[in-house]
């Protein structure tokens, strides 16, 4: 007969340290607003793969959209584009 083995709560306490180190991996990236043309440094999560978000040009207030892609091999790359578009 097998007798069922269980963890101790603290057994599911780890985790490995690739996973901490993922989070909040953040990248300083230069963009160029596609409105006023002025050029800003955002900050960039990649340790989400592709993203997409609306965010104010911090000179003329206009809404960009942002689409973020991080490769393989952790390289970042940021489109903007008129909210419009």
């Amino acid at each position: 007969m097998d007798i069922p083995v269980y963890r101790r709560r603290a057994d599911y306490a780890a985790t490995p340290a690739k996973t901490v180190t993922m989070i909040n991996q953040l990248v300083e990236v230069k963009v160029q607003c596609p409105y006023c043309w002025e050029c800003f440094q955002l900050l960039v999560d990649a340790s989400i793969e592709t993203q997409e978000y609306i965010e104010d040009c911090e000179v003329c207030c206009r809404p960009i959209d942002f689409i973020v892609a991080v490769n393989e091999s952790d390289q970042v790359s940021v489109r903007v584009r008129l909210q419009d578009e």
